[in-house]
């Protein structure tokens, strides 16, 4: 996951969560894939199978959506 640090001319400037410095590639219309509105961290808990419609993608993410 990045976070877009500042919007320039070329598109956004990013920076991964664990990186110490900005990714050299702008964040753009052609570029762009999602926007994480929710992330928590894993763990064991039966209550995540109180989740309505849940989608694991193919990275393994978790994608919680509304009914």
């Amino acid at each position: 996951m990045h976070c877009l640090v500042e919007k320039t001319t070329d598109g956004w400037i990013a920076r991964g969560l664990n990186n110490p410095g900005c990714t050299a590639q702008r964040v753009c219309d052609d570029n762009y894939m999602a926007t994480v509105i929710w992330a928590y961290e894993p763990t064991s808990s039966p209550l995540l199978a109180l989740i309505p419609n849940p989608t694991v993608c193919p990275e393994g993410a978790l994608i919680a959506s509304n009914p």
